[in-house]
Parts: structure tokens; C-alpha cells; sequence
């Protein structure tokens, strides 16, 4: 949990490169990917299967975010009740933006199945260069970025606080 606490702030490094006009990370593993299942037998409508189970996925973070239910595996009743609160939001507000970015990634191989082109499978940081490219596209991209750090402190968080069950 740790480790994917570490992936996920450097995701959050990258949006904040990206807003300030820095760039950010390639996807041609996505394009590859892509490549790959739109040579095969009915390859778009395989594509459109990872991009709908993509998208499936991103529901349920927006889901669990929603509900709060990641919580239910942390255990907080020792924290004072403010840090409590502060560390909830933050946990929520990170798996909601990880969703987001997912909503996006998922999106991206519809297109390219719809478009029978791999070049439009993009990943994460295609996804974060697109939201900096919307109106409010900056602001946007800050909000994702601090949502990505917030994910990132829930990730620390799991590391931390995680319940395990006694056999």
C-alpha cells in the first residue's frame, strides 16, 4: 500500500508538471495494448470491452467514494475526532479523483476502438493533458492533482491504519 502511495504522488507530480506546462508521461504501453487487440479477431469490439471495464472500475471508485465505504477497512477510532474528519475527506476525495482519471483512461480506448486507431488509447498522462486542454482546464488539472495526493495519503493511510483480521 505504500509502494502504490509512492505511484500515485508521482501521478499527482506529473499533473502538477503538466499545469505547469512541463508535460508529462508517455502511453504507449496503452497504445500497444491497443495495437495488439485491434489486430486480433473482432479487436474493436475487444477494445471496447477494456474500455467499458475500464469505466466499470472507475464507477465503483466513484461508488466507494461516495458511500465511504474504503473506510470500513481502516481502523481510526484511535485518531481525535478533527483528524478523523480531515483524514476521511482526504481518503474520499482521493479514490473520487482516481476515479476521474479512470472515467477519462476508459473513455480513451472507446475512441480508439471507435476510431480503429491505437494512437487514441492514452493513459494517465494523456488523460491529465486533457483535462489541462478544457476550459478551466488548469483548475481542473489542480483539482485532479491534489485529488491524485489525497489518493496517494489514502494509499499511507491503508498502510497505516489497515484492519487486519485475526485468524
Amino acid at each position: 500500500m505504500a509502494g502504490s502511495g509512492v505511484i500515485h504522488a508521482s501521478l499527482a507530480l506529473t499533473a502538477f508538471n503538466l499545469l505547469r506546462g512541463r508535460g508529462g508521461g508517455g502511453g504507449g504501453g496503452n497504445q500497444g495494448l491497443t495495437a495488439k487487440l485491434l489486430s486480433q479477431p473482432f479487436g474493436q469490439v475487444l477494445v471496447v470491452v477494456v474500455g467499458l471495464s475500464v469505466m466499470a472500475f472507475a464507477g465503483y471508485q466513484l461508488y466507494q467514494a461516495w458511500k465511504g465505504r474504503m473506510l470500513e477497512e481502516l481502523s481510526l477510532s484511535g485518531l481525535a475526532a478533527r483528524r478523523r474528519t480531515w483524514v476521511e475527506r482526504i481518503c474520499k476525495a482521493g479514490v473520487a479523483a482516481r476515479g476521474v482519471v479512470f472515467l477519462l483512461v476508459g473513455w480513451f480506448f472507446i475512441q480508439a476502438a471507435l476510431r480503429a486507431d491505437p494512437g487514441e488509447a492514452g493513459g494517465l498522462g494523456e488523460a491529465l493533458g486533457t483535462l489541462a486542454r478544457q476550459p478551466f482546464g488548469p483548475w481542473l488539472l489542480g483539482l485532479v492533482a491534489l485529488g491524485l495526493v489525497a489518493y496517494a495519503v489514502y494509499q499511507l493511510c491503508v498502510a497505516r491504519y489497515r484492519r487486519i483480521p485475526t485468524p
